[in-house]
């Protein structure tokens, strides 16, 4: 039976059914239906997610259960086949590229586990969307406060659909390193940490990980209930004096775009409208993604090794 369950050709069936499978779920991103389902999994526990979705989209809960159960087959074939075969081979006739090789597999069942683990532990939040002077309230009596938000590059591309605008994110279009969000992190009243978010620069504290998802424009519905004082209050229209004042700096969140005047206007006449821009983030609480990442980051540095030796072995 173990010999079975560590053999190659259950792992080759294995990366197979599970290849099927994701690209089922690329199909399914197709379908609106599909894809809000899919999405919410991203911020529920798969348990509670399960319980809402088993009945009311049976087709993507049956898929995600059958993304799980083959990798966990995977994850049991790995861990026998090293512990039967990989590590008695590095055993016998040590080397660096037997133990790259046994190394590999014991971080790609950490990897396993570790993302298993986040499935159903922990808490995520997704799409919280915010603007200059705008505070959210996080659990643990944890508050964000956006103190400006900079973006230098085209800003056509925060007006395109998220699929084409990442799309058109070159190195030449988009440049994250300049495009962020200045935040502060409080408890309760009192500043802790101060950072710039960048989509590949997340805040890390404690056990929280606050990613930056995307940028946005303000929509007319947003701007309605700010007029109305069901926001932030005083704080936003404070914020909103301060960059009214300066807007001609660098960097300013209220952009000024040029629109074709009427045919009466003179040739270089522009109408001025301003657009505010906001940031989308995803809010994370998990004790093992540190662990997750720091094992991911290995299992690259191991396969490299891997490669390596056995080629210049």
């Amino acid at each position: 039976m173990i010999q079975k369950l560590s053999s190659i050709k259950l792992t080759f069936y294995s990366i197979i059914c599970l290849g099927i499978l994701l690209i089922m779920g690329v199909i399914f991103c197709y379908f609106p239906v599909h894809q809000t389902n899919i999405d919410q999994l991203n911020s529920n526990l798969i348990h509670h997610w399960l319980g809402k979705t088993v009945t009311t989209n049976p087709i993507v809960s049956i898929w995600v259960i059958s993304v799980c159960l083959v990798s966990a087959i995977l994850f049991i074939n790995a861990l026998l086949c090293s512990l039967s075969h990989l590590l008695p081979a590095a055993l016998k006739h040590s080397s660096l590229k037997k133990w790259s090789f046994m190394l590999m597999h014991l971080l790609f069942l950490l990897v396993l586990t570790c993302h298993g683990l986040s499935l159903v532990s922990g808490h995520k939040t997704e799409d919280i969307q915010l603007y200059p002077g705008e505070t959210h309230e996080l659990s643990n009596g944890f508050s964000l406060l956006i103190e400006d938000i900079i973006f230098v590059d085209d800003t056509r591309l925060i007006s395109m659909k998220t699929k084409k605008s990442r799309h058109l994110m070159t190195r030449k279009t988009f440049h994250p390193d300049k495009n962020y969000a200045s935040v502060i992190l409080m408890e309760k009243t009192k500043p802790l940490t101060s950072q710039r978010i960048m989509m590949l620069n997340p805040l890390v504290h404690g056990t929280m990980r606050l990613t930056l998802k995307r940028f946005l424009f303000e929509t007319p519905e947003k701007s309605e209930d700010k007029m109305d004082g069901s926001n932030t209050g005083g704080r936003n229209q404070d914020m909103k004096a301060h960059k009214k004042n300066s807007r001609q700096t660098t960097g300013s969140s209220l952009l000024v775009i040029g629109e074709a005047g009427s045919k009466g206007d003179s040739p270089g006449a522009v109408t001025k409208k301003e657009k505010k821009i906001g940031v989308v983030f995803t809010i994370s609480e998990n004790r093992f993604t540190t662990l997750f990442f720091v094992a991911y980051g290995l299992l690259i540095s191991t396969i490299i090794c891997f490669i390596t030796t056995k080629r210049f072995s």
